[in-house]
C-alpha cells in the first residue's frame, strides 16, 4: 500500500471529469513517449477485478511513467453502474492523483509483486521503477494547465462516459456510461486552487533541483580538482624520493666498494704477514661491505624500476648455465644455514638457448634462493627447478620451510613487509627482495606465483617470456669469465683520488702496471709515449669531454685501436645505451674490482 497522504488530488468526480483525466494522460504519454499502464495490464494476465481492488487499493488505475513525467491516477466507483435499459444515475468516481516519485515508485513494485516474473509486462515495470524521477517544470506545467481547463467547465454536460482498457502503452476499448452534471461551482474553485498550489510546488521543486545539480556539479569539479593536485603532488615526491634515494645510493656505494675492494686486496697482499684472526678480521669486513652494498643495490634498483627508469639488457644465455651459476653462488650460504640446496634441470638442449635480462634474472633466482634459505630450519631441502617451454623460461624455487600464513600472502610482494615483528627479529632483513624481484619480474612482463602452507613450505613460480634482442651480442658470453691476469701496463684517467686509490690497489694486486693521470687534456700524448694495454677513463673529467676524449684517441693513428674502458655514473646506464661511445667496455660507478678485472682481462687477452 502507498504510504499515508501521498496523494496531491483527492476528490469525487463525475464520469464526465474522469473519462477528461483519462484522456489527458493518454495525451500527455504519447507527447513524450512514457509508457502506460492501468488495470487492463492486469486483467490480460488473468486478475480479477476483485484481486486488483484487494491489492493495490483501487479498482481503477492509470499510471504514466518517463524520466521527464510520471503521474498516478487511482479511482473507486462510487455508486455500481445498473444495465444501460434502465434509467440511473451516472456514476461518481473517488479520484486520487499523485505526482510524488516514491509513492508512483511503491506503486510501480507492488505491481511488479504481482506479475509473473520474466514476461514483458514486469520488464517494463523494472525498466519503469529505474526512471522514475522529480518531473520536469514544463511538462507539468502544461499537465496542470490541461487539468485547469477540465475543472473549468462552468455547466454541465453529458456524454457517452468512457473508460479506458487496453495494452501497455496502446489505445484502449471503450465502454459506455451515462453522462452526470459537474461539481457545484465551489468545488470547481478549490480544485483550481489545489492544482495551482500543486503547480507551483512543482516549479519550486524544479529550481531547487536545479540549484541542487548545480552545486553537485562544482563540488564534483572542487574535489576532482583537489585529486589531480594531490595526484601531482603525490607523483612530484615519488621523484623527489627517487631521486634522493638515487643520490644517496651512490654516495653510500662509492665508500662501500672502496671497503670492499681493499679489504679484498689486503687479504690477496697479508696471506703470510697476518694471523687467522686477523684473516678473520678483513673477511668479516668484507662480507659486511658486500651485504651493505647488496642492500643499498636493492634500494635503488626498486626506486629505478618504480620510477620507470630501469630497462632491460636482452641478450642470449643458458638457462641451465645460469641456473647452475646462481645455485653455486649461493651454496656458501646454504651451507652455512645447513640446509640442502638442489638443482632439478627440466630443459632440453634445444629450449635450452633463451633471450632476457641474465643479470635481472640471476637477481631473481638469487633473492628467492636467499628468502627461501633464511626461512627454511636446519636440514630442510630448497630446490631450484627449472624448464623451458615455447618462448617461456619457467623458474621454481620449493623449499621446506616455515610456509607463510595465508593472510600474509597478499602483502608478500610490498615493500618493506615481512611476515611480522617476531619473525623480522628472528630472520632480519630490509623486506625488499620480494618487492623487487615483483619489479624484475613485471619488466620482463613475466608472472610471479606463490603456493605456500604454514609449517609444510612455500613455492614461488616465475614464468618469464623470451625478449626480443635489442642490440648486438657483447663480446663476452656471460658475465662470470674468469681468465688468469695478464702483465703489462694500463693507464687511468680519473680525477677522483679515491676511486683512483681504489682501482690502484686493484690493479696492482692483481699484476699489472699502472699510470695515473689526472688531466684528461694531456692524456693523449702521454697515451702514445706510454703505449699501455688499455685505457680507463672516467667520461665526466673536469677539463676535458669524455666523448671528445675517446674520439681523439681513435682519430690518432697510434690511439685508434687500444682497448678503452669508459667509467659512467650508474644513472647514466641506460642512457650511455643509446649513444655511439666509441669505446669498449663500461663499468658503472662505484667501481666493483671484481667486475673491473673480469672486463680488463677478457679485453687485454682478446686484443689483437
Amino acid at each position: 500500500m502507498l504510504h499515508p497522504n501521498p496523494f496531491t488530488l483527492s476528490q469525487t468526480l463525475s464520469c464526465f471529469v474522469f473519462v477528461h483525466l483519462q484522456t489527458v494522460f493518454r495525451q500527455i504519454a504519447q507527447e513524450i513517449g512514457a509508457l502506460v499502464y492501468s488495470e487492463a495490464n492486469l486483467l490480460e494476465e488473468g486478475f480479477a477485478s476483485e484481486a486488483i481492488a484487494a491489492n493495490l487499493g483501487a479498482s481503477k488505475f492509470m499510471l504514466v511513467a518517463s524520466a521527464s513525467f510520471s503521474a498516478l491516477l487511482l479511482s473507486e466507483t462510487l455508486n455500481k453502474v445498473v444495465p444501460p435499459t434502465v434509467n440511473h444515475d451516472p456514476p461518481n468516481f473517488q479520484v486520487h492523483l499523485t505526482f510524488e516519485p516514491e509513492a508512483i515508485a511503491l506503486f510501480l513494485a507492488q505491481i511488479s509483486l504481482l506479475v509473473q516474473p520474466k514476461t514483458i509486462l514486469w520488464q517494463g515495470l523494472q525498466q519503469s521503477l529505474t526512471i522514475i524521477q522529480p518531473n520536469n517544470s514544463r511538462i507539468q506545467s502544461e499537465f496542470t494547465l490541461k487539468l485547469l481547463g477540465i475543472f473549468a467547465v462552468e455547466s454541465s454536460a453529458k456524454s457517452s462516459c468512457v473508460h479506458a482498457d487496453g495494452q501497455l502503452g496502446g489505445y484502449h476499448k471503450l465502454e459506455a456510461l451515462t453522462p452526470q452534471e459537474l461539481s457545484p461551482e465551489s468545488t470547481r474553485m478549490a480544485l483550481l486552487q489545489q492544482l495551482e498550489q500543486m503547480r507551483i510546488s512543482q516549479a519550486q521543486l524544479y529550481t531547487e533541483l536545479q540549484q541542487q545539480k548545480q552545486t553537485l556539479e562544482q563540488q564534483v569539479a572542487e574535489r576532482t580538482q583537489a585529486l589531480q593536485d594531490m595526484v601531482l603532488a603525490a607523483q612530484s615526491a615519488n621523484r623527489a624520493k627517487s631521486g634522493f634515494l638515487a643520490s644517496i645510493s651512490h654516495e653510500f656505494r662509492t665508500p662501500l666498494t672502496c671497503i670492499i675492494g681493499m679489504s679484498a686486496t689486503l687479504q690477496r697482499w697479508s696471506t703470510e704477514v697476518l694471523s687467522d684472526r686477523q684473516q678473520n678480521f678483513l673477511q668479516v669486513i668484507h662480507d659486511s661491505g658486500e651485504h651493505l652494498l647488496s642492500m643499498i643495490n636493492d634500494i635503488l634498483d626498486l626506486s629505478q624500476a618504480e620510477a620507470g627508469k630501469a630497462v632491460l639488457n636482452p641478450k642470449t644465455f643458458l638457462l641451465s648455465r645460469l641456473a647452475q651459476e646462481t645455485l653455486s653462488a649461493m651454496s656458501q650460504q646454504a651451507d652455512a644455514a645447513k640446509v640442502d640446496l638442489s638443482l632439478d634441470l627440466q630443459i632440453d638442449p634445444q629450449g635450452d638457448r633463451f633471450i632476457a635480462d641474465s643479470r635481472r634474472v640471476r637477481q631473481i633466482l638469487v633473492n628467492l634462493l636467499g628468502n627461501a634459505i633464511k626461512f627454511t630450519p636446519q636440514g630442510g631441502k630448497i630446490i631450484l627447478r627449472v624448464s623451458s617451454q615455447k618462448n617461456l623460461a619457467i623458474f621454481q624455487v620449493e623449499d621446506t620451510g616455515i610456509g607463510i600464513p595465508a593472510l600474509h600472502i597478499p602483502s608478500l610482494f610490498q615493500k618493506f613487509q615481512q611476515l611480522d615483528i617476531g619473525y623480522h627479529r628472528q630472520y632480519g632483513g630490509t623486506g625488499l627482495g620480494l618487492a623487487l624481484t615483483k619489479q624484475l619480474v613485471d619488466l620482463h612482463d613475466g608472472v610471479i606465483e606463490v603456493v605456500s602452507t604454514e609449517g609444510v613450505g612455500t613455492t614461488f613460480t616465475v614464468s618469464i617470456p623470451m625478449q626480443r634482442l635489442m642490440q648486438p651480442k657483447s663480446l663476452s658470453t656471460t658475465d662470470d669469465l674468469v681468465l688468469p691476469p695478464a702483465q703489462g701496463r694500463v693507464l687511468l684517467i680519473e680525477h677522483h683520488e679515491e676511486t683512483a686509490n681504489l682501482i690502484c690497489d686493484v690493479l696492482t694486486a692483481a699484476g699489472y702496471q699502472l699510470v695515473w693521470i689526472l688531466e684528461g687534456s694531456t692524456a693523449v700524448h702521454q697515451i702514445e709515449a706510454f703505449q699501455p694495454l688499455a685505457v680507463i677513463a672516467n667520461t665526466q673529467m673536469p677539463d676535458i669531454d669524455g666523448d671528445r676524449l675517446i674520439r681523439l684517441l681513435r682519430q690518432n693513428p697510434t690511439t685508434q685501436h687500444l682497448k678503452i674502458i669508459v667509467l659512467i655514473p650508474e644513472t647514466a646506464i641506460d642512457s650511455f645505451r643509446e649513444r655511439e661511445f666509441c669505446a669498449d667496455e663500461y663499468l658503472p660507478q662505484p667501481v666493483r674490482p671484481d667486475h673491473l678485472l673480469q672486463k680488463l682481462m677478457h679485453l687485454t687477452i682478446t686484443r689483437e
